[in-house]
């Protein structure tokens, strides 16, 4: 049976469980989260493998590229990923990778961008925020990026706490380096 390393780790806003399926990051989530173990048992179903504890040459890249996102040194992410999902989730995902560093977007504009796509139809934003939610890569996968309607902070796996955090890192980040 195949094996997933899980690893913690600690953020300025919470611990996040990081997991390597030979050699790709397959989990960086919220362990306090409700779904958090849901998310496992579906990771683990999918690939046909169990967790174990330790640590892996991936997951302290992982954790590395981590400090220096918190350290606002670092926007993306340069990790081999395995998303694991439906095919409607794995594009979802992919469009949370395409939002640019310190910029939001609702719900229905990423629905929008993906049924532009062809992946979904008019009216998807319900589709789309269940497999946001569905995202068990906080941070890497940037869905802490994406609002409710009235651009109000909606839900967020790490709490809201965290979400305002990420957002606001990336916000401060942008003026610090003088974009707008």
């Amino acid at each position: 049976m195949k094996e997933i390393r899980l690893w913690d780790y600690e953020s300025p806003v919470g611990r996040l469980v990081l997991g390597d399926a030979d050699g790709q990051l397959c989990l960086c989530d919220w362990p306090g989260s409700a779904r958090h173990e849901a998310v496992v048992r579906r990771v683990c179903r999918a690939l046909g493998a169990e967790t174990r504890r330790g640590q892996t040459e991936l997951l302290r890249r992982a954790a590395t590229q981590l400090d220096e996102y918190f350290g606002m040194e670092r926007r993306a992410f340069d990790l081999p990923l395995l998303m694991v999902g439906t095919a409607f989730q794995k594009a979802v995902w992919q469009a949370l990778l395409e939002l640019p560093y310190g910029t939001v977007a609702t719900y229905g504009e990423l629905a929008a961008m993906l049924c532009a796509r062809g992946v979904c139809k008019r009216g998807a934003a319900r589709a789309v925020g269940a497999a946001v939610g569905a995202n068990g890569m906080s941070v890497v996968v940037p869905c802490h990026r994406v609002l409710a309607a009235g651009v109000s902070l909606g839900g967020y796996a790490g709490g809201l706490p965290a979400k305002r955090f990420l957002n606001g890192i990336e916000s401060l980040a942008r003026v610090q380096a003088g974009e707008t």
